[in-house]
């Protein structure tokens, strides 16, 4: 029987809101809804999406930026992390991550104020 060791390290990611390119933005969620029908911009159902992506967003950027610190620390044995943006309306906490890992989010979603001209 051969003897296999467990991880030494183990990074739970809790990812919120992270979205394919054509969608990584806070109103991404909101526009893919309009492009499928579902409802119109400037609609409750649109205005919903937008606010609820503006707390959970996070940009391809920052998650990539999460997933570099997890892979090059060497500190942590075990550890959870919330997978979002530095949203002005975040619920979800990443000053933890930010201690334990250095992670530095770039992106706001209160930057946007607008869908992106396609």
């Amino acid at each position: 029987m051969e003897n296999y060791e467990y991880p030494r390290q183990f990074y739970a990611l809790r990812v919120c809101s992270v979205r394919m390119p054509e969608y990584d933005h806070p109103y991404g969620d909101a526009e893919k809804g309009v492009e499928e029908g579902r409802f119109s911009r400037g609609s409750d159902a649109y205005c919903r999406e937008v606010a609820r992506m503006k707390a959970t967003w996070q940009s391809r950027r920052d998650f990539a930026h999460q997933i570099r610190c997890c892979l090059e620390d060497d500190s942590v044995e075990f550890g959870i992390f919330s997978g979002v943006s530095d949203n002005t309306r975040r619920w979800f906490d990443i000053e933890h991550a930010r201690a334990r890992l250095g992670y530095g989010p770039a992106d706001d979603a209160e930057d946007w104020t607008s869908a992106p001209d396609k």
